[in-house]
């Protein structure tokens, strides 16, 4: 990004806009627009929210699916300074924000939004549908574009983390601009780049895809169907993209687009530790993998692997990006800071919960001597197994070696003699035999660390991975333990998480 939009803290993104008129912004289904064509657009939702007596400090929330409007009501936010909530989706709607009230609700289920029991909204919650704002507006009125406070908030992100329910994490726009300018600067972005919009717009992944093509002059191509992205892989030939490990295990598979992948600038890998098996036959295809370590406090990346770097680095999350600070402390926990650290939190009452500044992780981890950072599990997941240390990542990185296993999870499961005991619960992409797992363990870790029991988990068509649950170890611990008490259960070596839960 060009360091002449910024002065004093102040964003003039009438000097984006202008810089970028005629390059291509985005590209959705329904076509391809310009900079000058998302202005307008732009300042017509302005225009349409002004008219519907959106106001300073309001709260508005958006329900819908991956969606230009995201993209518009984002950049509002810093225009109108209203907080911006972009909801998931695929979540009812009445579990959608822990209790936080929006003063206006955006969304085209308007008939699901309107039947939100009273305590879930406002009383005076000001319901909009998007054919609302994609109408022209009626009057037009004059929109400085040129002094934009960065300092001013501007979205909330919901996370769960490992445990627990949805915290609102609040990002300024100095977050978004400064987290977007640094990885510009590390993948040495240029206008001519198109970068495919993967994840949901929801995440703070999928929104800073859009931040990053916007802030260089680059273009965002936003697909039909997050599933189904083979098809505009091939159709628009995007520079750049940013997979979690199952998404690129699923399209390595097809050779079609196995080469599309081959010939882009990077594919930004993270959500979730990538299996090592996955990143020798990502880099034994000759692909442009970047394995990442990231957070939605951290609006999104922190750490990277550069393009070029040795063999060795790529089974690492890189080295710490420009704009962020890292350090692991004397117990061994990662802890960031920087430009691109949140705000504060927003609690299920809608209050503030501010942070220093630093933010202490549940990561642990080590710095090695080409300063990139080694993940080593969690801090709150250890537990001990007549008096031995287990962390839970050392085997779950030893499973996920195994061919075919593409994700594990280990928890404590209650036992008579030792205290708690290593239950294993993976997926795999074929029928694997439990036996040479447990072989294979046993040739890599002492006699404790082996998993009493490894659990294949059944794979729904219609349910997530256990990575895209954002590994949630309190519902897996709690289906151990349920499994360890059943009589019919405790036997079983392939399940459906979803019928014991």
């Amino acid at each position: 990004m060009n360091m002449m939009f910024i002065k004093d803290n102040i964003l003039d993104l009438d000097a984006v806009f202008k810089e970028f008129a005629k390059n291509p912004a985005l590209i959705t289904p329904t076509g391809e627009m310009t900079f000058d064509d998302f202005k307008k657009n732009l300042l017509n939702t302005v225009n349409c929210l002004y008219e519907l007596n959106a106001v300073p400090g309001s709260k508005l929330a958006f329900y819908e699916e991956n969606h230009p409007l995201h993209m518009y009501l984002l950049v509002a936010s810093w225009l109108m300074k209203y907080l911006y909530f972009p909801l998931d989706f695929k979540a009812p709607v009445k579990a959608f924000s822990s209790g936080i009230r929006p003063d206006i609700m955006v969304s085209s289920s308007i008939d699901e939004v309107h039947s939100l029991p009273d305590e879930e909204v406002n009383n005076e919650t000001c319901h909009i549908s998007t054919a609302m704002l994609n109408k022209k507006a009626i009057t037009s009125r004059e929109i400085s574009l040129k002094h934009i406070e960065i300092k001013n908030d501007s979205t909330v992100v919901f996370t769960s983390g490992s445990t627990g329910s949805p915290k609102g994490v609040v990002l300024s726009i100095e977050n978004l601009v400064y987290s977007a300018m640094g990885t510009i600067d590390f993948l040495a972005m240029e206008p001519s780049d198109r970068w495919l919009i993967s994840l949901p717009l929801n995440h703070v992944g999928g929104i800073m895809i859009f931040m990053r093509t916007f802030l260089c002059g680059a273009c965002a191509v936003l697909p039909k169907n997050l599933k189904q992205m083979e098809s505009d892989i091939i159709e628009y030939s995007p520079t750049l993209l940013s997979l979690v490990p199952t998404q690129l295990m699923r399209l390595i598979k097809k050779p079609d687009i196995a080469a599309k992948l081959k010939n882009m600038k990077t594919i930004m890998l993270g959500g979730a530790p990538a299996p090592e098996w996955l990143i020798d036959k990502a880099l034994n295809l000759g692909l442009p993998i970047m394995p990442t370590y990231g957070m939605t406090e951290s609006c999104a990346q922190i750490t990277g692997v550069k393009k070029g770097s040795p063999g060795e680095d790529y089974y690492t999350s890189g080295a710490v990006l420009p704009f962020r600070k890292l350090w692991v402390d004397e117990h061994g926990v990662v802890n960031i800071g920087g430009k691109t650290l949140f705000k504060h939190y927003i609690d299920e009452d809608g209050e503030k919960k501010a942070h220093s500044e630093y933010f202490r992780t549940s990561d642990m981890g080590c710095l090695n001597e080409k300063n990139n950072l080694v993940l080593q599990g969690r801090a709150d997941e250890v537990f001990i197994s007549g008096g031995e240390n287990i962390n839970p990542f050392e085997i779950e990185t030893i499973l996920t070696r195994v061919s075919h296993v593409f994700n594990a999870i280990v928890v404590p499961v209650p036992h008579h003699e030792y205290g708690d005991v290593p239950w294993a619960f993976i997926e795999c992409d074929q029928v694997i035999d439990i036996a040479s797992i447990k072989s294979f363990l046993r040739d890599r870790l002492p006699g404790y660390k082996i998993p009493k029991k490894i659990i294949v988990r059944k794979k729904q068509s219609s349910s997530a991975s256990l990575s895209a649950e954002k590994i949630n170890r309190r519902s897996i611990t709690e289906i151990a333990g349920k499994m360890a008490n059943d009589p019919k259960l405790i036997d079983k070596e392939v399940i459906d998480l979803e019928v014991i839960d």
